[in-house]
């Protein structure tokens, strides 16, 4: 099956727009900088769908390190798998200094010796330490007030600060009067019980309508004496004589006799019926108004010592007094009337118009009330005196709040704790989001670690493989270079002779291209890894950074590789190695049935003039180059023929220095031709490889050449391999 690349759309690296017809065997030969690697891409792309395309592109291409485990991983597959590895590695490491970094700032917030605290807390703590402030100082004003309070009142250690900031919502300033009162309560003794006293209970309008009555009674005499006819002085005075002369004969005023007759008419005048009740029935007026007024002296005021100074009985002693007054006064009125009307018997007196006191009823509901509010005090006297002993605290504590300005320290300790708790909740929220992004990391971490662990569990381990690889390298007498697996972690690591762990960063270029190159090899044999597809197998550059010893494994090992029948639809070389290239390809040129290995296989020279790359397909040996100084004549000519001159230049004198060192001859010595071929040969040359900076046509400078090997002897030499 003949294979053909397009490359069309890859104009500006190639003159041509296809490679053409690939065989099963093919060699190419390309500089660096010719599009080898584009090609295998372009490969790659084009035949995946019906090829299993396999293409070593050095150790990159197949292993993948892990600097941290000191590990590789085998295979392009597990390549991938551990550049997904990496990667989430990568993505971990970074959330991780994600995760510090949020830390750090959580640190900063909650204050972690060390770290420099957040502008956040700081403002929080300023606030707290204000609010603080202003809290100790009204906690030692109650402090310094519970004290004073506690000497006043004797409260002993029952009473603290917490106290009194408990009283101040109920403390309230006493008047002076209120305090008087409650202090004497404070310090009163226990009072007896006060029995219950009654007032008279007289009605007096009795008292009035039996004086009227007998004031309006009067009586006739049963003789008449002129000298007592409307003389009420003279009756009195008679009446009275009567008594005092009922047995002496002769008056004790005048001295005069007192005789029969006369004692006689004036006992008929004054003992008669009517008299005698009229006067019995004023005298016993007279005594009830005594015994009444005897009951109402009688009454005894409230002594002030038997209550307690909170009721005081001034006042009610006052009332007591002025209605004993009252009904005295009523009842001497009534009694005098009756006296005087005792003197005037025999005429009518004038009725008494006074207006009658209220009786007791009032005064004595007011005793009542008094005794027994007394003696309910008395009941709970300790209580009583408690509740004054806290009024008179709580008026302390109003007046030391007042003193100490209390309400406005509590309006400023608010405001302060208002700004504190502000400035908490922005701390506490900065604190909650940082927290909550600093888990949503950890999260990710968790999920990221998972993932890689189950990437890991995807590596597979090419056991067979990695034995045939450790007896290869041990055989070529790499005894420092040995593969061991790490089932932990799905690695293998590499081991000195004495088996420890050698560093990846320790291990060459040349030894991770041999490994690889090596597990390529044997990779192409797994059945884990066959498609059943057929094979294009690339070797793109396989011999770049190797030693002499690995250079002829890396041969020997393709020169058995494409030997082998029914392994692959076609086999594909790329170098640009001229030494490599000559030995790989020595014996397919050397055929033994002598037929034209340039016809059996491709010979394929990649060539560019410094815009594009041409593709030179080789016909027989005589088109290809023998040796690697041979090569550069071969460039040479190309380059003539693509007239680039200044190029030319450059390969000339690789010839030319090529030539001196194998031939011991010495240097170009014509200063013109030297400069010339050191035009744009030096990195320290800055220039257009564009612009013609010499002047000379292509031909001068190959004459410019051919003198050098003149000046030597040698122009067989240059005949030989200039042949236009």
């Amino acid at each position: 099956m003949k294979t053909t690349i397009d490359l069309s759309e890859q104009g500006n690296i190639f003159s041509d727009s296809e490679l053409k017809n690939f065989k099963n065997k093919n060699f190419i030969y390309g500089k660096n900088g010719t599009g080898k690697s584009t090609l295998c891409e372009l490969i790659r792309e084009q035949k995946a769908e019906d090829f299993d395309v396999r293409i070593f592109q050095g150790f990159e291409s197949v292993i993948g390190e892990n600097e941290k485990l000191n590990a590789v991983v085998l295979g392009e597959e597990n390549k991938k798998i551990q550049k997904q590895v990496d990667e989430k590695t990568e993505n971990v490491l970074k959330a991780a200094s994600q995760k510090n970094e949020k830390q750090n700032i959580l640190d900063s917030l909650i204050g972690v010796e060390g770290i420099k605290k957040n502008q956040l807390l700081h403002n929080f703590e300023i606030a707290k330490s204000e609010f603080e402030q202003k809290d100790r100082e009204i906690s030692r004003f109650y402090k310094e007030s519970a004290t004073e309070l506690t000497k006043q009142f004797n409260l002993g250690r029952s009473y603290n600060k917490n106290h009194f900031e408990m009283d101040i919502p109920n403390s309230g300033k006493l008047s002076d009067e209120e305090k008087e009162e409650l202090t004497k309560i404070s310090h009163e003794n226990e009072k007896k019980q006060i029995f219950a006293r009654s007032l008279p209970e007289l009605k007096l309008e009795d008292y009035l309508t039996s004086t009227n009555e007998i004031l309006h009674k009067k009586v006739k005499a049963k003789i008449v004496i002129p000298e007592l006819e409307n003389s009420p002085e003279n009756q009195s005075f008679a009446e009275k004589g009567l008594q005092i002369h009922e047995k002496i004969d002769y008056c004790v005023f005048c001295g005069g006799e007192v005789t029969n007759k006369r004692r006689g008419e004036l006992e008929t005048y004054f003992k008669a019926d009517e008299v005698l009740y009229l006067q019995e029935r004023i005298e016993k007026g007279i005594s009830k108004i005594d015994t009444a007024i005897e009951e109402i002296e009688k009454v005894e005021l409230l002594e002030q010592g038997q209550f307690y100074s909170k009721y005081s009985v001034k006042e009610l002693n006052q009332h007591l007094k002025d209605k004993k007054q009252e009904y005295v006064d009523f009842l001497l009125e009534c009694k005098n009337q009756l006296e005087e009307k005792n003197k005037n018997l025999f005429e009518g007196s004038n009725l008494l118009e006074l207006e009658l006191p209220e009786n007791f009823s009032a005064i004595q509901t007011d005793i009542d009330d008094l005794i027994k509010k007394n003696n309910e005090f008395t009941k709970n006297i300790e209580n009583n005196k408690e509740n004054s002993k806290k009024r008179l605290r709580l008026h302390f504590v109003a007046e030391k709040c007042e003193e100490a300005k209390h309400e406005r320290l509590q309006g400023e300790k608010l405001s302060l704790e208002k700004k504190r708790d502000e400035a908490k909740k922005i701390l506490d929220k900065e604190k909650n989001q940082i927290f909550a992004e600093k888990e949503e990391i950890e999260k990710q971490i968790t999920a990221e670690n998972l993932e890689i662990k189950r990437l890991q569990e995807t590596i597979k381990n090419p056991e067979i493989i990695v034995r045939k690889i450790n007896e290869k390298i041990s055989k070529s007498g790499k005894h420092n270079l040995e593969l061991k697996y790490i089932e932990s972690e799905k690695h293998y690591q590499i081991l000195n002779s004495n088996g420890s762990t050698r560093k990846i960063n320790e291990i060459s270029t040349g030894e991770k291209n041999i490994i690889s190159f090596l597990y390529f090899i044997e990779s192409l044999n797994s059945f884990d890894l066959d498609t059943g597809k057929p094979k294009i197998i690339i070797f793109d550059d396989p011999m770049s950074s190797n030693d002499d010893t690995m250079q002829y494994l890396i041969i020997s090992e393709i020169e058995k590789l494409y030997k082998r029948k029914n392994l692959y639809e076609h086999f594909i070389l790329l170098t640009h190695n001229s030494h490599f290239y000559l030995k790989v390809t020595h014996n397919r040129k050397n055929r033994r049935d002598k037929e034209n290995a340039y016809k059996v296989d491709n010979f394929i020279r990649m060539s560019s003039d410094g815009v594009s790359t041409v593709f030179m397909y080789l016909e027989n040996k005589d088109e290809d180059f023998k040796t690697q100084y041979g090569s550069l004549w071969k460039e040479l000519k190309f380059l003539y023929d693509h007239d680039k001159k200044d190029f030319m230049c450059n390969t000339i004198r690789r010839i030319i220095e090529t030539y001196m060192v194998f031939n011991g001859v010495p240097g170009n010595k014509n200063a013109e031709s030297k400069m010339l071929f050191n035009t744009n040969s030096h990195f320290s040359e800055v220039g257009d490889l564009e612009t013609d900076t010499n002047g000379y046509t292509r031909e001068q400078i190959i004459d410019f050449l051919k003198q050098y090997f003149q000046q030597n002897n040698a122009e067989k030499h240059f005949n030989n391999y200039w042949k236009k």
